[in-house]
Order: structure tokens, then C-alpha cells, then sequence
């Protein structure tokens, strides 16, 4: 990803060195225009329009007569000879390296230097330029390189070049006939510019030399900053594998565990049922009396041992059945109500020992879901022998039910007024086999899988479990299950308690 981000960066870094220079060429010409020609027309204009007061005006006839005649044989004319002296007298005065008139036919008669023009650029064809200014149009342009003899030396360097229509209508014109508006002749300028020219182009490297280390620093810095984005990204992508193939390892190990457990769980139930059944022949003295009084003490010891350790294997082998995505659940209609009512009773010689108060919300109507009866049931089992060996005596376990028709839902609720859990300590309660030291977790005994098998029982069954629970003041458990919407919309009036 990053090498195409190396070339990418390149090609950019071409493209904006090409676009640096023509960004400073457009620049230095934009710049020259408004800098150097402007000021320079407005300057020769001024010129022009002097030469045509106080020179052109006098010799116009004189001009309009030559004409008839070649250029070459206009030096000996006195008229022309005192034009020429009275011409160069005044244009010397201005600026220009060289100032050159022409007709309106575009013939050159006068110069302010004899000397042979020798251009060194390649466009050296002025015709196109005099026929243009003869429409009276002001041109000017910047010649780059161009070297002028003047007194026989030559004069190389930078040139503004221009051409300033003479109209004659600032002169005192008799004839009617004459068009004002019509080009006389064509004055052609050449100024040096060469200081200022190479100014602006010093300026114009400048900006492109400063828009060029302005791109190789940020380019060095996207170069430095990808660099190290890359390596952190590669560390990043390496310990992905590595969590990866650790997670891999990990699931494979914990499906061995819950297979182990499994496993174990099964081969444990068949001596321990026999334990059970035996026990219970022997307290029940099927067989004739069991003789010394602390025998039968010590079997009800043995079945009531072996009845409480049959049902932590079977957690746990729920717990692993669930881990191991195999264990099986029905979906039939269940009355929610008859099962919630049941397990209260079930629970309530419980409570009663350790002088615990249950309170019943239960709504005197069916509640039916679609769910396994079995396992509802050990969730609910599950849920108040929990409230109720974490509630101290004298507290409370509530057990609500209530339906959201609009939300289509089933809250199953029970709630206790006992020791609570911090929130700190609530994940630790939801792992397998996690327990939080208290006096009162010792009441009964357990494995640590009553809240972690209810929730996958619950989520197993289509429901969702949620745990709230504070410090001293206790702990809620919602269950929330999809509400079998027609059917009990259709019992909502059955107020028959079962």
C-alpha cells in the first residue's frame, strides 16, 4: 500500500515541478506586463504624441511628398535632411536604445540609429506587427535576447519592443478630405530592460526553487510519517496474527476443556445415581430397619450430598453442552406464568429457612412463549436460589412479569434486597466459575455456574439477559423475551389465575 504511496508522491512531485515552472513563467510574464510594458506604453505614448505636435505636424506634406520618391534618395531633400536633424534632436531626449519611423506602407525612413539591428531571437519579421499598429493599435512585447549596435558596439541584453501609431490629429489639418482617424506612420521603440527582466526572472526561480523545497519537505515528511505508519501497521497486523492464532489455540483448548468436562460430567452421574438410589432404599429402610440411630443420619447425609452434587455435574454439563454448541433446546409454546408461579413454590421452603420474603408479580393471565419448559424453568430456579442465598434475613426476592405490547416484548424480573455486586466484580460473577467471596456465598454451596448458565440458557432460547447490581443495595436480573404477540393478545382477557 505504501510503496504505490512512494510512487504516487513522485509522479506528483514531477507534476508539480512542471507546473512550478509554468506557474513562475505565466508569473514572470503577468508580471512583466503589468511592471514593465504598461508603464512603458503610457511613457512612449506620451513621446509619440509630442513628436506629432511639435515634428510630424510641420512635415506632413513634406513626408506625403518623399513618398512618391524611393527611401534611399529622401537624404538629400533639405526639407527631409532638416526633418531628420529636428527628429533625432527631439527623440534622443527619451530613453530608448533605438526609435525607428515608418510609413504607412510600412517602409522604414528614419532611425535615431543607423547601425544594423541584429536580432538573436528568431522572430525578427516586424511587418505583421507595423500592419497591425496601422489599424492604430498599441503593440508591445519583451524581447529576451536581442543585441543593438550602437557607435559600433554591440548591445546585448532584454528589450521591450513597441509600436506606437502616429494618427495626426493633434495637427491644424486644412483639407477636409484628410481622415483623422487614418495611421500617418508607425514609430517602432526598443527600450532596455535587461535589469528588470532579470529581476523578475531571479524572482520567478525564486518562487519555483521555494515551491519545489516546500514539496520535498512535506514529501520528506509524508515519506518519514508513512514509513512509520507502515512499521506500526505491520506490528499491528503481526500481533493480529499472533492474538489470532492465540485465539485459535485458546478455543480449540476450551472446546477440549467443555469436551473434558462433558465427559467427565457423564461418567460421574452413573455411580452417583446408583449412590442416590441406594441412599434413598436405605433411608427409606425398604429393606428392614438400618438399626443404630446415626446410620440413618448418615445416609440422609449421603442422599442429600449426592442429590446436590448430581445437580452441580448436571450444570456444569449444561454449561459444557452450551460452550460446545451442543446442547438442545425446544421451541414449543410455553405458558410463562404457570412456569414462573411453579418455580416460587419450589423455592419457598428455601426462602422460608433462611427467613426470606418472596413477592409474587405475576400477571393472573397467560403469558405464552416460544421456549423449552425445562430449561425456563432452571433459569428461573436458577435466578431466585441465587436472589435468595445473597439476600440476608429479613430481605426481599421479587418476581415480576410484565408485557410491552408495543415493544413486543416479555420482562421476566427478579430482584433481591441482598448483598449486591460492584460493578467491578459483576464480570467476575458472570464468568464460569467465578465467585465473589462473601459470608453469605457460603450459605450454599455451587460451582459458580448458576448466572453464567441462565444467561446462555436465556440466550440460547432467542432472550437477552441483563444484570444491574449495586453494593449493599442489590441485584436485578432481566430477562427479555419476544412476546408471542397473537397469542397473548388473544388471553389478555383471561384474568383465571392457574
Amino acid at each position: 500500500m505504501f510503496s504505490y504511496f512512494r510512487y504516487i508522491a513522485v509522479v506528483s512531485f514531477l507534476i508539480v515541478l512542471v507546473a512550478a515552472f509554468f506557474a513562475g513563467v505565466y508569473f514572470r510574464t503577468f508580471a512583466a506586463h503589468r511592471v514593465i510594458q504598461q508603464p512603458l506604453e503610457e511613457s512612449y505614448k506620451n513621446i509619440a504624441t509630442s513628436f506629432e505636435k511639435n515634428v510630424w505636424c510641420n512635415y506632413e506634406p513634406i513626408i506625403d511628398q518623399l513618398q512618391k520618391v524611393e527611401v534611399r534618395k529622401w537624404a538629400s531633400d533639405p526639407y527631409y535632411q532638416r526633418f531628420e536633424k529636428l527628429s533625432r534632436a527631439l527623440l534622443s531626449i527619451a530613453p530608448a536604445t533605438k526609435i525607428n519611423l515608418y510609413t504607412d506602407k510600412g517602409v522604414k525612413f528614419f532611425s535615431t540609429n543607423d547601425m544594423e539591428i541584429v536580432f538573436l531571437d528568431t522572430d525578427s519579421d516586424n511587418t505583421p506587427a507595423i500592419k497591425k499598429s496601422l489599424n492604430g493599435d498599441v503593440l508591445t512585447k519583451i524581447l529576451p535576447s536581442l543585441g543593438l549596435y550602437n557607435d559600433k558596439t554591440e548591445i546585448k541584453g532584454s528589450y521591450v519592443q513597441g509600436f506606437f501609431p502616429i494618427l495626426g490629429k493633434n495637427c491644424n489639418i486644412t483639407d477636409k478630405d484628410k481622415s483623422l482617424n487614418k495611421v500617418k506612420i508607425v514609430m517602432e521603440v526598443f527600450h532596455n530592460v535587461t535589469n528588470s527582466w532579470d529581476s523578475l526572472y531571479l524572482f520567478q526561480a525564486m518562487v519555483t526553487f521555494g515551491i519545489i523545497i516546500t514539496f520535498v519537505i512535506l514529501y520528506l515528511a509524508l515519506f518519514i510519517t508513512s514509513s512509520k505508519t507502515e512499521k506500526i501497521i505491520n506490528k499491528q497486523h503481526e500481533e493480529k496474527l499472533a492474538l489470532e492464532k492465540a485465539k485459535t489455540i485458546a478455543e480449540a483448548q476450551n472446546k477440549e476443556k467443555s469436551m473434558f468436562l462433558a465427559n467427565v460430567s457423564h461418567e460421574l452421574r452413573t455411580p452417583l445415581n446408583a449412590i442416590i438410589g441406594f441412599s434413598e432404599i436405605i433411608k427409606d429402610e425398604v429393606m428392614g430397619p438400618v438399626g443404630h440411630p446415626q446410620y440413618k443420619e448418615y445416609i440422609n447425609d449421603i442422599n442429600t450430598s449426592g442429590v446436590h452434587l448430581l445437580s452441580l455435574i448436571n450444570d456444569i454439563l449444561d454449561y459444557s453442552k452450551a460452550e460446545a454448541r451442543k446442547l438442545e433446546v425446544e421451541e414449543v409454546d410455553i405458558d410463562l406464568s404457570k412456569i414462573a408461579d411453579g418455580c416460587l413454590r419450589l423455592v419457598e421452603p428455601r426462602a422460608n429457612e433462611a427467613k426470606v420474603k418472596l413477592v409474587e408479580n405475576i400477571p393472573d393471565r397467560h403469558v405464552l412463549l416460544k421456549g423449552d419448559p425445562k430449561r425456563m424453568k432452571q433459569v428461573i430456579l436458577n435466578l431466585l436460589s441465587n436472589a435468595v442465598k445473597f439476600t440476608p434475613e429479613s430481605g426481599q426476592v421479587t418476581l415480576s412479569i410484565h408485557e410491552e405490547f408495543l415493544d413486543e416484548k416479555v420482562y421476566l424480573v427478579v430482584s433481591d434486597t441482598g448483598i449486591g455486586i460492584s460493578q467491578k466484580d459483576i464480570s467476575k460473577a458472570m464468568a464460569p466459575f467465578g465467585q465473589i467471596d462473601s459470608s453469605l456465598s457460603r450459605r450454599y454451596e455451587g460451582t459458580g455456574l448458576g448466572l453464567p448458565l441462565t444467561k446462555k440458557l436465556t440466550e440460547i432460547m432467542g432472550g437477552v439477559f441483563d444484570i444491574k447490581s449495586e453494593v449493599g443495595l442489590g441485584t436485578t436480573v432481566t430477562l427479555i423475551f419476544p412476546l408471542n404477540k397473537k397469542e397473548n393478545r388473544h388471553n389478555s382477557a383471561d384474568n383465571n389465575k392457574f
